[in-house]
């Protein structure tokens, strides 16, 4: 009786674990944008990302950006970052996003720019 008592301990235990694991997420969400003429061939897109819960932003990748600002899917404004190093940490809730780069002037003008963020939503 006591070993089966212990059986089902174990086995509940490593169930809540299981579970916990499986509702943990990591979401990415990227955007480019192509310097060039508005209404002919300029270019600002940023894909949608959906967060269940509150995230973290835990990392930031980019290329020929200054900073980078999230919008909701809606186009409100949630925040804007000068610097990559600035978005480490930066906790979102719950909804729907689209990160968008800036394109860097200086010291070196781009022409195209993309970023890349990846949120941990435990």
């Amino acid at each position: 009786m006591r070993r089966f008592g212990i059986v089902g301990v174990l086995v509940l235990v490593a169930i809540v674990l299981a579970t916990s694991l499986c509702f943990a997420a990591t979401i990415e969400g990227g955007g480019r944008q192509t310097r060039g003429y508005p209404g002919h061939n300029a270019e600002l897109y940023g894909e949608v990302f959906v967060l269940p819960r509150t995230g973290t932003i835990t990392n930031v990748t980019a290329e020929g950006t200054d900073g980078f600002w999230i919008e909701k899917a809606s186009g409100e404004l949630v925040v804007s970052f000068n610097t990559l190093k600035q978005a480490i940490g930066y906790s979102l809730p719950a909804g729907s996003y689209r990160v968008l780069p800036n394109l860097r002037d200086y010291p070196e003008k781009a022409n195209r720019s993309w970023v890349r963020i990846t949120v941990n939503c435990p």
